[in-house]
Formats: structure tokens, C-alpha cells, sequence
């Protein structure tokens, strides 16, 4: 019985989570100022037919998951039960998820997104860094494998709220909340060569965290 009643819990949370979360976050930025810093550096590869990569901290999720709606956005999701929602809200929010992560079918997901991207043009791809279970603030290879396979900058992304909820959980996610200041800022990007092997890229992967948290630094300073 207790199993049942889980996966009844789980079920419910698929269907009606990314509904919430679409909703909620609609009353979030449409009673909010919302502000972009840099961002055209970002979007300028994907405007221009070809491919644009972000890397944000997982903290960011909730934010970041509704700032770049009407994008065309690719973005990959657990294959957990949690992945399953945060999947269906990409899908409401108009991104396209790519099913996978560092500890549930990463190289799956990794190659499914860069056949993706190899694919189609005018593409956003953007991904929690240091998700889903962390460490915080370390991030894995996954998106400076597809900077040096696509051969395209790759630009650390944060955004952050003035008013907000940090949850009890390992990355401290961010929830905003509504009549707010929400800023979303980019940061220099990284290029990897493309003769870059695996056992070379860990330079670029602590350079990637020191620009992230760099961006930290500085949200902090805006928003204390």
C-alpha cells in the first residue's frame, strides 16, 4: 500500500506540478521588473541560425527554467520521477527536454542533445551545470564536451531575484516570488578548442566555476 500510494503521489505530481509551476511563475514575472545583463551576447549564435550554449548553477532552475520562455531552448532533465516533471514543465514552458544527467543516462542525454544541435539551427541549449545532485558549485563536463564538439562559445548564465525563498535542499534553489526585481546576467563566455581531449578539459571546467561564481558575487552584491 505504501508503494501504491507513492506512485499515486508521483503520478499526481507529473500532471499537475508543471501546471502549477507554469502558472505560478506567469504571476511571478508579469508582477515583476525583470531585467537582462548581457544576455544579447548569448542569444546573438542562436539569432544568428546557428547554436547558443548556457551553463547555470542548479540553484537556478525555477527561474531560469520560465526567463527564456519563447526561445527556442533545448534543455536536459533526470530521468528520475522528478526529471518526468521537470521534463513536462519545459514542455509548457515551450523548451524542448532532452532526457538524462551526470547520474542517470548522461551520455545517452549528452549525445542526444548534441545530435540535436547538429541538426537544428536557431537553437538555444542550457543546462545545470552541477545538477542534479551536485556537488553545489562544481560543475561536470557535460556542456563543455557540446562547446567543443559544436565548436561555438559556451556562457555561464545566472539568475537571481530580490525577494525570494531558498529551499532546504543541496543547491539552495530559488524560488522567486511575485512583485519582485529579477535580473538575469551573462558572463564572459569559454571557448575549448576542438582538439581538446576529455583528460584536458578540467582547466576549462575550474574556469567555468570561477565565471559562475563570479556571477554569484555579483547577484549577491545586487540582491544581498
Amino acid at each position: 500500500m505504501p508503494g501504491l500510494r507513492r506512485r499515486l503521489l508521483q503520478t499526481l505530481a507529473v500532471w499537475v506540478g508543471p501546471m502549477i509551476y507554469k502558472a505560478y511563475m506567469r504571476l511571478v514575472f508579469w508582477t515583476s521588473r525583470v531585467e537582462a545583463v548581457g544576455l544579447q551576447s548569448l542569444f546573438a549564435g542562436a539569432d544568428g541560425g546557428g547554436v547558443s550554449l548556457g551553463a547555470v548553477w542548479h540553484q537556478d532552475i525555477i527561474a531560469g527554467g520560465f526567463f527564456f520562455r519563447g526561445r527556442k531552448v533545448v534543455a536536459m532533465a533526470s530521468q528520475s520521477p522528478d526529471g518526468e516533471i521537470a521534463a513536462r514543465a519545459l514542455k509548457r514552458c515551450g523548451y524542448i527536454p532532452v532526457r538524462g544527467s551526470s547520474s542517470r543516462g548522461g551520455k545517452e542525454g549528452l549525445k542526444e542533445m548534441l545530435e540535436y544541435l547538429r541538426s537544428h539551427r536557431g537553437v538555444i541549449a542550457g543546462l545545470s551545470v552541477d545538477g542534479p545532485r551536485g556537488p553545489a558549485y562544481r560543475s561536470k563536463l557535460g556542456m563543455l564536451i557540446l562547446a567543443r564538439e559544436m565548436r561555438v562559445p559556451l556562457f555561464p548564465v545566472r539568475v537571481w531575484a530580490r525577494r525570494r525563498i531558498l529551499f532546504q535542499s543541496w543547491d539552495r534553489t530559488m524560488l522567486p516570488l511575485p512583485f519582485n526585481h529579477i535580473v538575469a546576467w551573462t558572463g564572459e563566455p569559454i571557448v575549448v578548442p576542438c582538439e581538446t581531449k576529455d583528460a584536458d578539459l578540467e582547466p576549462y571546467r575550474a574556469e567555468l566555476d570561477r565565471r559562475l561564481n563570479e556571477l554569484v558575487r555579483v547577484s549577491l552584491e545586487r540582491f544581498p
